[in-house]
């Protein structure tokens, strides 16, 4: 997709050029821009796949670190924390096994329309691989990550899957991490997800359905303080 993209970019580059120019406006046959017009489609369609995951309609994961490392820098300007939620889907193989990977795939599909109504609309949602989910946070806080924590274990777990007539029950184990920008985007980002990352499989070693929250020390040398934000995990 990335040829055929940069193909159709370049060829409408030599078309705005052509129908920029005056002297070659008038020369340009009506098929040429009939074609522009179907490449600009095409450019757009080619976009919306780079960017989206196929499956649940949410980011892919490279669109979502694109958008992360953005966010990055737009926060340091701001002198303002980030934030990253990492969702994994509890038993998600034991749903495969016992209702097939339809049944798997209908339960992701779930999990993403879920989190979409759940998050506000300048958080971003995607999906980061398997059954895992993640989620920028703008403006985070121990506090307000609490909140967010609990309202997706919530929603997640209040979530309907129906498939061949069967209900299949879901949860999920989250892990949030916030903190001040430092270093270069690339490698604060990925301090940021591997503390969430870390926090999710906490979150699922203390029981599932559960939250944990990290935050980022000031320095890269002290140790991460780490928060159990319910007091008991359901398994």
């Amino acid at each position: 997709a990335g040829d055929v993209l940069q193909d159709a970019l370049d060829q409408l580059s030599r078309y705005a050029v052509m129908a920029d120019d005056e002297t070659q406006n008038s020369a340009v046959p009506s098929e040429l821009l009939e074609e522009n017009g179907r490449l600009k489609r095409r450019v757009a369609d080619l976009l919306e796949v780079s960017r989206v995951d196929a499956l649940t309609g949410v980011c892919n994961r490279a669109y979502f670190m694109q958008r992360l490392h953005e966010q990055i820098a737009l926060h340091r300007v701001r002198n303002q924390p980030i934030g990253i939620a990492v969702i994994d889907v509890d038993h998600f193989k034991k749903v495969n096994d016992t209702y097939g990977h339809q049944a798997g795939d209908a339960a992701l599909k779930v999990i993403a329309e879920t989190l979409k109504n759940t998050m506000r609309e300048t958080d971003v949602v995607g999906r980061y691989g398997g059954e895992e989910f993640v989620v920028l946070l703008e403006d985070a806080n121990p506090e307000g990550l609490a909140v967010v924590g609990e309202r997706i274990r919530e929603k997640i777990e209040e979530s309907i899957v129906n498939f061949d007539g069967k209900r299949i029950p879901l949860t999920a184990s989250v892990g949030l991490a916030e903190g001040s920008v430092q270093g270069t985007e690339e490698e604060f980002g990925k301090r940021l997800f591997s503390l969430a990352d870390a926090a999710m499989y906490r979150a699922k070693k203390s029981g599932r359905n559960c939250f944990i929250i990290e935050t980022m020390p000031d320095s890269v040398l002290e140790p991460p303080a780490l928060e159990l934000c319910r007091e008991s995990c359901s398994v």
